[in-house]
């Protein structure tokens, strides 16, 4: 019976701290998305999205970049599916798009600065994928 006592002190003493659970807390917190309004509407920060990734958070980068933009330099894992067959309505590569939105809990295009990523994060959601997300653009990524 003392060493019950004894334990339930310690917790109720953990708690009223605030230590009881604080790790919980702090990666539910740091493990939901974050927007900054830019001139591209709201997007996520290349430093939230890393900070995810590092946390192995559930996310995948979609490139919408055309072919010699993605040979140039792209974001190690990312899946490439180029703006230009997402906007003449590729049937491929929207079912692409959505097996991914069905498969991971988020999904962040990309381009340049994010106005095509933007686009086509938009013309996502309007398709009912609403885990689709438009990442600030690979140049700030790359800083």
């Amino acid at each position: 019976m003392i060493h019950r006592n004894a334990l339930y002190l310690t917790l109720f003493t953990l708690w009223i701290l605030g230590l009881g659970g604080c790790d919980q807390e702090t990666k539910q917190e740091s493990s939901e998305l974050q927007f900054a309004e830019k001139a591209v509407g709201k997007v996520v920060p290349s430093e939230v999205a890393y900070k995810l990734r590092q946390q192995g958070e559930d996310l995948v980068f979609v490139e919408v970049r055309e072919r010699a933009e993605w040979d140039e330099y792209h974001i190690p894992g990312a899946i490439w599916i180029p703006h230009s067959r997402l906007k003449e309505k590729d049937e491929y590569s929207w079912k692409l798009l959505e097996e991914l939105a069905r498969t991971h809990k988020y999904v962040l295009t990309y381009c340049g600065a994010g106005h095509r990523s933007g686009f086509m994060a938009t013309q996502a959601r309007e398709r009912g994928l609403n885990n689709v997300y438009n990442l600030d653009g690979i140049s700030f990524w790359k800083e």
